[in-house]
């Protein structure tokens, strides 16, 4: 009787239970799974009502998210989440962001230098590659291709480069905008190693598309030819948009003929994605359209940090942005000399 009573009341408090070890999980980024488990299911609500996703629907959404950035999580647990919510929240967490993020450190590090270890993250390390993937994968939701479906292009609402650098990422401080850029470069990376590895299945010159029938596997059936930068960066940034889902499975093929299966269904052309959001081109038009606190602070000669193409993108690749000062100083003598002097700017 004791032990069912005892089920019963952790049935009864699960909601509870379960936003305690979330809470514990995420911390800070808490408002952040939350936002993209409830923009995951934007597109999804209004094809069932019949109806496409318009700009005042996302500027809307994202001004919630504004707003609850700035409550704590036992607010948001409190008044913004629901059991299925949470449940969602969780599964998004253990089967795709936790397994990240156990990957990408020695990623990113050795892309960096291949001697460093990737040890135990500390808590802030964690704490800003978590918000990175999340803030990744959200704007992958709102403004990305993360469904197979190929009309999913047209449900997508229009936006100037600089409109979309203003309402997402001019919401986020320079540092962190760099974090979400880390993340970005390094998905990219791997997808430009992916189209090395399945370029010929993809290109014109395989025997399977010389009778004119036989065509390449999967949605995107090609023929392509991945030598083409045009094609190539279109198809490396617009997979990437697919988001982190897509990303991990990835990593774990490592069949080729399941490799070439799983592009071809899901490769996609979208070489406006985030590139030319962030770049330096973008960030003036956006300045003369949009005047934000940042750049009150730029005006007035305070110390901030760039965002975009004006960092290196190799710099990118090592993940510069989510590391503590002491994780980069055994990187090999110019490396280590130019993250210190970044670290040093983000105090």
């Amino acid at each position: 009787m004791r032990r069912r009573c005892f089920i019963s009341n952790i049935w009864l408090d699960r909601d509870a239970l379960l936003g305690r070890c979330l809470k514990t999980a995420l911390g800070s980024v808490f408002v952040d799974s939350w936002a993209v488990e409830r923009s995951s299911w934007l597109y999804f609500r209004k094809k069932i009502a019949g109806k496409k996703v318009d700009r005042a629907t996302i500027e809307a959404f994202l001004d919630i998210y504004t707003v609850l950035r700035t409550l704590t999580p036992d607010s948001i647990l409190q008044k913004h989440t629901t059991t299925q919510r949470l449940i969602n929240i969780s599964y998004y967490y253990w089967l795709v962001v936790h397994p990240l993020l156990k990957r990408c450190p020695s990623l990113f590090l050795s892309n960096l230098d291949p001697s460093i270890e990737a040890q135990e993250l500390s808590r802030t390390e964690t704490t800003r590659l978590l918000r990175a993937l999340y803030r990744f994968q959200l704007y992958c939701n709102l403004f990305g291709y993360p469904y197979a479906e190929r009309r999913v292009r047209e449900q997508l609402p229009r936006w100037q480069f600089e409109e979309r650098l203003a309402v997402f990422f001019c919401i986020y401080p320079p540092w962190e905008i760099e974090e979400i850029l880390c993340v970005y470069h390094l998905i990219a990376k791997k997808y430009e190693s992916v189209l090395d590895i399945i370029q010929w299945d993809f290109h014109d010159d395989n025997p399977k598309y010389k009778d004119g029938k036989q065509r390449g596997p999967g949605v995107y059936r090609g023929p392509f030819d991945f030598s083409v930068s045009l094609t190539r960066d279109g198809v490396k940034e617009g997979t990437a948009s697919r988001g982190l889902h897509l990303f991990l499975k990835t990593l774990r093929t490592n069949d080729h003929d399941k490799l070439v299966k799983k592009m071809g269904k899901y490769m996609m052309h979208g070489i406006d994605f985030i590139e030319m959001v962030t770049d330096s081109f973008c960030q003036g038009n956006r300045r003369e359209a949009c005047i934000t606190e940042a750049d009150l602070l730029e005006a007035r000669q305070e110390r901030l940090i760039d965002f975009g193409t004006y960092i290196p993108e190799t710099l990118k690749t090592w993940g510069y942005a989510l590391w503590d000062r002491n994780r980069v100083v055994s990187a090999k003598g110019g490396r280590r000399d130019m993250l210190s002097a970044l670290l040093e700017k983000r105090r």
